[in-house]
């Protein structure tokens, strides 16, 4: 008896049966056909043994009336759920009857055929929904019972076979009359028909597919030239081969990185140590069950189905995908493997769980998310990999040239391989292809060289990862593949370091759930990377620099720069706006910085290739200059010199804007400690504030008097006190002597005189300025405070320490009762009146102080902040004055 013939005509009659209790209680024309056609099938193949009487039709009669109570114990639209039960009883018997052994046990122990069937059949009885497991297991108890009556030897049994077919057609086809009286538009079919039973026929004489030997299927890809065996391929083998269970593994990561050269590497390994069975499934695109669309799982695997000639190939992928499943699960004990290669959608696995023994499932994706199994993320090159490839495929590259084109490249590998091909077929030396690749556009700078196993160039494969993913989120949601695709833009022109989770959700001009759902959709499919929260830190989103390169000239070329420009300056004054510039808390200068990172890639990009708005940037520009000032990170604000540069060239020299904002640059390079390029600008600035604005405009005297302060601290005392003493007679011709900027030239005037060694004069002025300050602004006014702080250490330095200790000790006081005492000028405060007990020989109360100051400064600013260092260091300094001073006793703690 041939095991696959009688699971097939089974199968048949089980198929038969359910329509005909479907038909019988919903009555159609389009039942009627499928009815007829299913019946003419069994017809042609058994139509010389159509009289002949036996066992059968008990079954068939049985079969039929507990279909008929199963489908009446459902409601109407739940009915369709035993459509799998024919496919998985069909599936229990092909496996059992490959071998004597159910023969055996229905002649022996016939009353445990039915265990003996159940247990064959766990992985189909699994597979199904829970609605259809009481038909499952209604109908492997009637084919066991009665089965075991007839028994395999009875040399009636094909015949029997036969009849209970035929008696199952006589109802069809009753049914069908009474359905529907025209039956000529059914039977236009028949031919059809009975051609695929044909070739149904000619496959049923194969009793195991794996017989003649193994199998190999789909075109597995040849080693990449140049490769490189990865870490991440001997995690791979490790895992299956000592992973207990493991039966699917998941290589996850960008496009282009490697996934499935490493999947091949193990798939030819298993090819050459024999398995039995190696396959290769290009699991894209993804299916659309509401359509009626397979996915690539569905199809790669009814075309390996149809290959082993186990389906009947006009059989619908979907169906012949999970008889394909069922047979691989049912099979004994054996090596095989099966990779899904750039898995789309991780539901085109969930119902096609492969588990059989010995069964290895390899899944290449960029989709996030443990659900499809065990991941091994796969990342670009790692930079010591790509010189390496590099080195091999491009002979003699110098060192320098190899780290440059791996740095243009963001280490990718597939990048890197298409860029050494385009330098060897096209002669190219390294500089010469840098220079190309920085200035056309990707797609013309690199392609795919004819043969190469990646069926697309780079850029291709790029556009086509977030393209497809857009494409996929649109049909679900217009607009969040709107807000996606808005994001996207955002990102490929900002840093390549990612900025933060916060600012894409203000893609819609809010923080809207859409644009939150949109970009955990690019997250998940791998679009985009992306950090954790950490503590108060909002997590970190960031593209490819190739992903966003690639983006930025579709953005230029379909003309949405402007809008996505406009996006980014909105997202960064927003996030100025929400940061308190009166707590510089590390998460606040973690903003500050952000956005100063974010304006400085700008201005690298070139103003004019990103279509911003220059006058909402200008206003973000100074509005970060402002704020990184009074956070202390003046060494980040230095960065902006490009973007400084770049909307000067778009508004002009003459705009205020540019003015400000190179005075703001000028600020930031004297505090980083670059007072040559200080000075230039300042220089430049002044200039240009006198022939636009004119000698007496504010913004002139501001410019002055910053570049005085900038000689001063270059050491050229001389022409700091030339240009104060202008300033300050300006603005008190300007301003009058009552004037908060006259106030503060009197300030610094009396600054220089001190650093000059003109004491006295300083002293005067000091006082005078405090003096006036109370009147005009108050005794609570920062700037009072910072007089009597300046005027404190005016008479430290003339050596009046007990004046200067009680003007210290109040401007403490002061300081707290005003400002507070988290504030970095009551900080500072707080280190000058320690340093004058230091002075003093005080040592223990500076000590006591600077302990203090040192504690909250860390705690306030962090440990970078230039007051915290400083603090540091005069604290070490007084703690070995003192052990100078008065050394420790041997043996005890200091």
């Amino acid at each position: 008896m041939d095991a696959l013939s009688l699971g097939g005509v089974a199968s048949s009659v089980v198929s038969v049966l359910l329509r005909t209790v479907d038909l019988c209680l919903n009555p159609t024309l389009a039942g009627a056909a499928a009815l007829s056609n299913d019946g003419r099938q069994a017809a042609d193949r058994l139509g010389d043994a159509a009289h002949d009487e036996g066992a059968e039709g008990r079954i068939a009669k049985r079969i039929e009336k507990r279909l008929e109570e199963e489908a009446e114990r459902l409601p109407r639209e739940r009915r369709a759920e035993l459509d799998g039960v024919a496919v998985a009883v069909e599936a229990v018997l092909t496996k059992a009857l490959e071998s004597d052994e159910a023969l055996l046990e229905a002649v022996r122990r016939p009353e445990g055929l039915a265990e003996f069937l159940k247990r064959q059949g766990r992985a189909q009885r699994a597979d199904l929904p829970a609605a259809a497991e009481p038909a499952f297991d209604s109908l492997i108890g009637i084919v066991a019972e009665e089965f075991a009556t007839i028994a395999p030897l009875s040399p009636s049994f094909d015949k029997a076979r036969a009849r209970y077919v035929m008696d199952a057609l006589d109802e069809i086809n009753a049914t069908a009359s009474r359905t529907e009286h025209n039956f000529e538009a059914v039977l236009l079919g028949q031919q059809e028909i009975s051609g695929k039973i044909d070739r149904l026929g000619s496959g049923m004489g194969r009793p195991n597919p794996f017989s003649d030997g193994p199998v190999r299927f789909g075109a597995i890809p040849d080693p990449a030239p140049g490769y490189i065996v990865r870490d991440e391929y001997h995690r791979l083998r490790e895992a299956f081969a000592h992973g207990e269970g493991v039966a699917r593994l998941v290589l996850r990561g960008m496009k282009g990185v490697g996934k499935s050269q490493i999947a091949a590497q193990y798939a030819r390994e298993c090819r050459e140590a024999g398995w039995s069975l190696v396959a290769w499934v290009n699991a894209a695109p993804a299916g659309a069950p509401d359509r009626g669309l397979p996915s690539g799982v569905e199809t790669g695997l009814a075309e390996l189905a149809n290959q082993l000639r186990l389906v009947d190939p006009s059989d619908p992928p979907r169906k012949s995908a999970r008889f394909m499943v069922g047979c691989l699960n049912s099979g004994g004990a054996a090596d095989r493997l099966i990779v899904f290669d750039n898995l789309e959608r991780a539901d085109d696995l969930r119902e096609l769980k492969l588990t059989g023994p010995g069964m290895r499932v390899i899944v290449t994706t960029n989709l996030r998310g443990g659900e499809l199994g065990e991941t091994i993320p796969v990342e670009v090159f790692g930079r010591r990999q790509s010189l390496a490839f590099l080195r091999e495929r491009i002979p003699g590259i110098a060192d320098a040239h190899a780290d440059g084109l791996a740095e243009l490249l963001g280490d990718l590998p597939l990048a890197l391989s298409q860029a050494a091909s385009t330098m060897r077929e096209q002669r190219f030396a390294p500089l010469e292809y840098m220079e190309l690749l920085e200035e056309v556009p990707l797609e013309e700078a690199m392609d795919r060289s004819d043969g190469e196993d990646y069926p697309h160039a780079v850029w291709q494969a790029l556009r086509l990862s977030h393209q497809t993913a857009l494409k996929a989120l649109g049909e679900r949601d217009e607009e969040q593949a709107r807000l996606a695709r808005l994001q996207l833009g955002m990102l490929s022109i900002m840093p390549e370091g990612g900025v933060p989770r916060d600012w894409l959700y203000r893609a819609d001009a809010g923080h809207s759930l859409a644009a939150r759902k949109s970009l955990a959709f690019l997250c998940k499919r791998g679009i985009v990377s992306e950090t954790e929260n950490d503590g108060a830190r909002a997590g970190i989103v960031s593209l490819h620099r190739l992903q966003s390169r690639l983006i930025r000239e579709d953005m230029r070329r379909d003309g949405e720069s402007e809008v996505i420009a406009e996006a980014v300056i909105s997202a960064l004054a927003e996030a100025l706006n929400e940061s308190d510039p009166n707590n510089p808390h590390e998460v606040e200068r973690d903003s500050i910085i952000a956005v100063i990172e974010s304006l400085s890639f700008l201005g690298t990009l070139g103003l004019d290739r990103v279509g911003v708005n220059t006058e909402g940037l200008s206003s973000v520009l100074l509005s970060v200059q402002r704020r990184a000032n009074e956070a202390g990170l003046d060494s980040f604000a230095v960065s902006l010199a490009d973007i400084v540069d770049g909307l000067a060239s778009v508004l002009g020299a003459d705009h205020p804007g540019t003015l400000v904002s190179r005075n703001n640059l000028a600020v930031a390079y004297q505090s980083a400690g670059r007072l040559g390029e200080a000075i230039d600008v300042y220089e430049q600035t002044l200039e240009e504030s006198l022939r636009v604005l004119g000698a007496d405009h504010p913004g002139t005297l501001v410019s002055r008097n910053n570049l005085a302060v900038a000689y001063q601290s270059a050491g050229r005392l001389g022409e700091a006190i030339d240009v104060y003493e202008q300033t300050l007679e300006d603005r008190l011709r300007v301003l009058g002597a009552d004037h908060p900027g006259t106030l503060a030239s009197r300030n610094n005037l009396a600054y220089a005189y001190r650093s000059a060694g003109r004491l006295g004069e300083a002293i005067d002025i000091y006082e005078q300025t405090l003096e006036d300050r109370l009147r005009v602004l108050g005794a609570d006014h920062p700037d009072t405070l910072a007089s009597r702080n300046n005027l404190a250490v005016a008479y430290q330095s003339a050596g009046r320490l007990e004046d200067a200790i009680t003007i210290f000790e109040q401007t403490l006081e002061e300081s707290l009762r005003v400002l507070g005492a988290d504030n970095p000028d009551t900080l500072a405060s707080r280190n000058n009146l320690a340093v004058a007990y230091q002075s003093a020989g005080r040592l223990e109360d500076a000590i006591t102080i600077f302990e203090q100051t040192l504690e909250e400064s860390l705690r306030v600013l962090g440990p970078n902040y230039p007051l915290t260092k400083q603090i540091a260091e005069n604290l070490a300094m007084v703690r070995r004055l003192r052990d100078e001073r008065h050394p420790p006793t041997p043996g005890a703690a200091t």
